[in-house]
Parts: structure tokens; C-alpha cells; sequence
């Protein structure tokens, strides 16, 4: 595992993002997609696939894939379930 692609929607959520926050998000995904789940605030999402990582106000959801990550939507904590 190892390598991590973004939706047409999670490429927008993450520039909308403030710059600083955006890079630390990019940085968990990367590490989250090379196994390394440490520390990081993650859950299973429950009534359908994925997984949800929490990173101060917003959230990314997620689907692992045998080659890393697939990251599906990116948006501040209010919405992103619906």
C-alpha cells in the first residue's frame, strides 16, 4: 500500500481547506496509505463502506484498496455524511 488517489470532490474539498490545514491533511493521508494509522483519529463508517478520519474540524472520508487509498470526499465536519 502506498498510494493515494483523490476524487473530483475531495481534490475540491482539500482546496478549499486553509493551506496549512490542506498540507497536514494531505501528509495523515499519505501516511495513513503507507499503513501507518497511529494516532490519528479514524473510524468504520456505519450503513456503508469506508472509513471516516477526523482532523480538527473537518473530515475525510476514505476506502482502502490493495494498491492504498481511495480518498472519496473532504469537507468540514457539518455535511460530509450526508
Amino acid at each position: 500500500m502506498n498510494q493515494t488517489c483523490y476524487t473530483n470532490k475531495a481534490r475540491k474539498g482539500l482546496e478549499k481547506m486553509p493551506r496549512a490545514q490542506a498540507g497536514k491533511m494531505h501528509e495523515a493521508l499519505k501516511e495513513i496509505s503507507g499503513g501507518n494509522t497511529a494516532g490519528k483519529d479514524i473510524a468504520r463508517l456505519q450503513g456503508r463502506e469506508g472509513y471516516r478520519l477526523r482532523r480538527g474540524g473537518y473530515r475525510v472520508i476514505y476506502r482502502l484498496t490493495g494498491e492504498g487509498i481511495d480518498v472519496l470526499r473532504i469537507m468540514p465536519r457539518g455535511g460530509i455524511y450526508k
